[in-house]
């Protein structure tokens, strides 16, 4: 082998062993970079994670204070339905009472007027049938007048049944609307499970903050 052929060979060599470094070089490199991005990845995704969290709790806490205040205000509403009803019932007990009393004053007064107008009967003088014919005929008035004043009575009082009745059925309505508008228990939370990885940030769940 002549000594061109030599030199030759040795410089083949040569390149194919600075190839190779380079070669290495460039793995290394490649390799390094994608540990970067794989590192940077799982951060990004940690933090990605915990960002959607705390979305979530916060969310969470504006469900349950909707919830609670929505039920406040529902046992409110109850609690003035209830309010306003018993203050109508005392209206109609009140108006049934003084129908009662008047009722018993006028009676009172229609038992008087026939007493009176049978006392000035017979202290007339008069006698035979005409004295029994005018007293039948005051007691037949006084009788009117009571029936008169008794149906009239009836008439407020069955109003007054009525009126309760719907008092009870407007309460009852305005209750179960009340109710009814009260949204279902809030859920627990759904979290995904937590991101294994080389490069844990230690996030976790985040804490609830309800102030």
């Amino acid at each position: 082998m002549c000594v061109t052929q030599v030199g030759l060979q040795a410089a083949g060599m040569a390149l194919s062993a600075g190839q190779t470094v380079i070669g290495i070089q460039q793995a290394n490199y490649q390799a390094n970079v994608a540990r970067r991005r794989a590192k940077i990845t799982h951060i990004n995704q940690q933090r990605q994670q915990d960002f959607e969290n705390k979305k979530t709790i916060n969310e969470h806490i504006s469900a349950i204070r909707a919830q609670q205040s929505a039920e406040i205000a529902a046992h409110q509403d109850v609690l003035n339905a209830s309010e306003a009803a018993n203050r109508s019932y005392v209206q109609e007990q009140l108006k049934v009472l003084d129908a009662k009393k008047a009722t018993a004053f006028k009676l009172q007064d229609i038992y008087s007027k026939q007493i009176g107008s049978k006392g000035s009967v017979f202290a007339s003088g008069r006698v035979g049938r005409s004295v029994g014919l005018l007293a039948l005929d005051a007691e037949r008035k006084g009788g009117l007048a009571t029936a008169k004043e008794l149906a009239s009575a009836d008439s407020i009082y069955q109003q007054s049944e009525i009126n309760q009745q719907n008092i009870e059925t407007a309460r009852q309505s305005k209750i179960n609307i009340a109710l009814s508008s009260i949204p279902n228990p809030v859920q627990a939370p759904q979290f995904a499970p937590e991101i294994m990885g080389d490069n844990p940030l230690g996030l976790g769940i985040p804490d609830y903050n309800f102030n």
